[in-house]
């Protein structure tokens, strides 16, 4: 298991655990919905958030 040294989050894989370091640990997410109060710090989150949650954007 790959463990962040920030947050204590644990990781299977690696480059997982380096793309949550690459994309603001600790940070406020970056990415809000516009229709509902979640957020995340990555774009495509957002987009699947958007598509499951809200019917938003064609698959």
């Amino acid at each position: 298991m790959f463990v962040c040294p920030r947050c204590g989050k644990g990781y299977t894989w690696k480059a997982s655990l380096h793309r949550h370091l690459s994309t603001g640990c600790g940070l406020p997410p970056m990415f809000s919905c516009q229709i509902c109060d979640y957020r995340t710090s990555r774009k495509d989150i957002l987009i699947r958030h958007m598509r499951h949650v809200h019917s938003q954007f064609p698959v």
